[in-house]
């Protein structure tokens, strides 16, 4: 009795894929056909057991592809990790900015009231403002705005102040024409 031969239908049919993975696994693995009946080509047995075999069971490209996509989720992981850990530095340098925001705004109005004070008691007694400049000036740290604002002339060098007198005798500047109308005229 002769051995039963398989079309790519019923070798579809028998393991359970579609017809178009059945022609992909025979060309990819260059199967031939064992005959050809008109135009339906005929596998044998073994055909269909190797076809199972490959198609069913987990291949080595697959096996590869689990491990190449292990490592990428690895990979992932690590970089989320990663992110996160950003994130939560990223929280705690903005709750410290926001500490120190909330104490320079306290020494801002603490430094606000005392030269209200001061300036009040300028108005009542000229010679106690000088003792409460120097407790103030003690209290404050060094090249703030409250204290620029007290004693505007401090820390102003005299080439500063040079400066500024000789940009004042600087000539004017005049336009390219302006010189032949000057001209013109003497």
């Amino acid at each position: 009795m002769a051995e039963k031969l398989y079309t790519t239908q019923e070798l579809a049919d028998s393991i359970g894929v579609s017809r178009s993975t059945i022609y992909r696994f025979l060309k990819v693995n260059q199967i031939q056909p064992v005959e050809i009946n008109g135009r339906s080509k005929l596998y044998s047995k073994d055909t269909l057991k190797q076809a199972r075999r490959e198609l069913l069971l987990p291949s080595t490209n697959k096996k590869t592809t689990l491990a190449t996509e292990a490592k990428h989720l690895d990979q992932l992981q690590q970089q989320l990790e990663l992110i996160n850990e950003q994130l939560r530095e990223k929280d705690r340098q903005i709750a410290e900015l926001h500490q120190l925001i909330d104490h320079q705004q306290k020494l801002t109005l603490s430094a606000t009231k005392q030269l209200n004070d001061l300036l009040a008691l300028q108005e009542t007694d000229p010679d106690a403002i000088k003792i409460a400049a120097a407790e103030v000036q003690r209290q404050l740290p060094e090249n703030s705005q409250a204290q620029q604002i007290l004693y505007p002339t401090q820390g102003v060098s005299y080439k500063t102040t040079n400066a500024i007198s000789t940009e004042e005798k600087k000539p004017k500047k005049r336009g390219f024409f302006s010189w032949f109308r000057r001209n013109k005229r003497s």
